[in-house]
């Protein structure tokens, strides 16, 4: 068994608000939850690639399919195209959630669609394009959630694209005969591809809706900003987008290498053969047509089941983006160092406390002294002790030091290292930080998903997902939301569409938002009011940087 740094079960290293919670709190408080309207008088149609979409008053399209739905022969291979269709599709729905556990509404194979939010208003706007790839551990999530819908973000002037992906296994799975049947010899990554065929999607059609092709953003939240973290550095994604916002990105403790294991991390094609022996596939003739015909259900539960002896240290993930040589030539963090990633504009930035909501599921435990200095020899090594001179661990400051060094360790040395890269390259980067406690409400939907419930407000602090509220403008009074948190929510959404329409983030009555020099390094913060600050110097991040080539992938 390999030891690590999990949470059990994956708290969405992403939080995907669930909607029975969400609907709870508007009942309580007597209010509704503002979903995409109903259609209304259509007049028209708009017309796609692969066929005509009945055009929508509200600009409100769900559900459009963008590639062949995945099942079948085409279960682990990579996306296909969509079978045309002649009579006009609604488009007045989302479609299913991609299969995994616990889902907030119903899942199905057949789940590559994608929905667009647009405030065009005739034929022949170019409004900039915003994608979004939602988080989740790469096991859970959707881009059709409520939280995601986007309303207040689109009002800003851009068109808005959340697109579903493959999750878990059936997105990520790697198998030596999955490789030996693929013509670049690798597998794994579908989920990766998926979201390129959605980009290819958008630049062929997204026209019909309003939206400029050549000029697209694509963003995304913890598992989702590690996607497109991928896209940066994968050759081809080249050309089908021309800015980046990673929130929260992971990086180190996430990927796996394809063939062979790397610090302690087994190969995606080994945890291929093993979940294939769970399933008994291993047993029979044709391995891959019983790996084909296994159902979902039977492949989530042998993925769970792995979970133990083999989860990644980041949320303990079991499939998720593979270093192929292809689809992703090294490790991202490896080739932005390289200066090998699109020199496209980028924003990055993390919340004040990412890891708060996951310090009591951390697998081996670390809420005691004795957990947490083992903790820190685990992963720091030679390095443990010049750690604890700095996080010691020790109470009343216990969890205090373990949120320090698991939030600079997941998230924040990561962003530093991704931002200095990057600037290094002559690309512009803009950095922030998102220093906003959110509200009781917000913050109790976060706990939910982190399978955190009880962990104060003080605890917490500005936890991992707290910034998408604003972002997507779902700021209900019933979730706790203020004017004053609504007019942060307006000024972080105006930073966002302003860099998708110009490349560099602005918002009005603030201060000029600087790129980002590592001899000089400043970053906007996102607090009761946006302010320009110097990046706080953590002694964290070059030993965490470090321990990077001995005990993380």
């Amino acid at each position: 068994m390999t030891p690590r740094i999990a949470p059990s079960p994956p708290p969405a290293v992403l939080p995907a608000i669930r909607i029975a919670l969400i609907l709870a709190f508007g009942l309580l408080f007597g209010t509704t939850l503002k979903m995409p309207g109903p259609a209304l008088a259509a007049s028209g149609t708009l017309s796609t690639a692969s066929g005509p979409v009945l055009r929508r008053a509200d600009g409100v399209y769900q559900g459009i399919p963008y590639a062949a739905p995945p099942v079948e022969a085409l279960r682990w291979r990579p996306p296909q195209p969509v079978r045309p269709w002649v009579e006009p599709l609604a488009c007045d729905a989302p479609g299913p959630q991609c299969p995994q556990k616990d889902a907030d509404g119903d899942t199905d194979e057949n789940c590559l669609t994608l929905g667009v939010r647009t405030p065009a208003r005739v034929d022949g706007d170019r409004l900039p394009v915003m994608v979004f790839f939602h988080g989740g551990a790469f096991t859970s999530g959707a881009g059709s959630l409520s939280l995601y819908a986007g309303g207040e973000l689109a009002r800003e002037g851009v068109v808005l694209v959340t697109v579903n992906y493959r999750l878990g296994a059936l997105g990520f799975m790697a198998h030596p005969a999955l490789s030996a049947e693929s013509p670049a010899g690798v597998s794994g990554n579908y989920g990766l591809l998926d979201q390129q065929a959605a980009l290819s999607w958008v630049r062929s059609n997204i026209a019909a809706f309003g939206g400029d092709p050549d000029n697209v953003t694509v963003f995304g939240q913890s598992a989702g900003a590690a996607s497109v973290l991928a896209h940066l550095v994968s050759p081809a994604a080249a050309g089908l987008f021309h800015k980046a916002i990673l929130q929260s990105p992971v990086g180190p403790g996430a990927f796996r290498p394809l063939k062979k294991p790397a610090r302690g991390v087994a190969s995606a094609e080994d945890i291929g053969r093993r979940l294939a022996a769970r399933l008994g596939a291993d047993k029979t003739p044709g391995e891959l047509a019983a790996l084909r015909a296994a159902s979902a259900e039977d492949i989530l539960a042998a993925t769970e089941a792995l979970r133990p002896e083999a989860g990644l240290e980041v949320a303990g993930v079991v499939c998720s983006p593979t270093v192929d040589g292809v689809t992703v030539p090294d490790h991202p963090l490896t080739l932005f160092a390289k200066g090998r990633q699109h020199h496209v504009p980028l924003v990055i930035g993390t919340t004040a406390n990412e890891s708060s909501l996951f310090l009591d599921n951390l697998d081996p435990p670390a809420d005691t002294t004795e957990g947490y200095d083992r903790l820190v020899a685990l992963r720091f090594g030679a390095d443990a002790k010049k750690i604890l001179a700095l996080a010691p661990g020790r109470e009343p400051g216990l969890w205090n030091d373990l949120e320090r060094v698991v939030s600079t360790r997941w998230f924040l040395a990561p962003a530093v290292v991704l931002a200095r890269a990057q600037a290094a390259s002559g690309a512009p980067c803009f950095v922030y930080r998102y220093d906003l406690p959110p509200p009781l409400g917000a913050l109790a939907a976060l706990e939910d998903e982190g399978d955190a419930l009880g962990v104060s407000p003080q605890k917490a602090g500005v936890p991992h997902g707290a910034e998408l509220f604003p972002v997507f403008g779902f700021e209900s009074p019933w979730l706790g939301f203020d004017d004053a948190d609504r007019a942060v929510g307006r000024a972080i959404r105006r930073a966002w569409t302003a860099f998708a329409r110009t490349g560099r983030p602005a918002m009005a009555d603030a201060p000029v938002w600087p790129r980002f020099d590592p001899a000089a390094p400043r970053i906007m913060v996102f607090g009761n009011t946006p302010q320009v600050r110097s990046l706080p110097r953590e002694p964290l991040v070059p030993l965490v940087e470090r321990s990077w080539q001995s005990t993380t992938y």
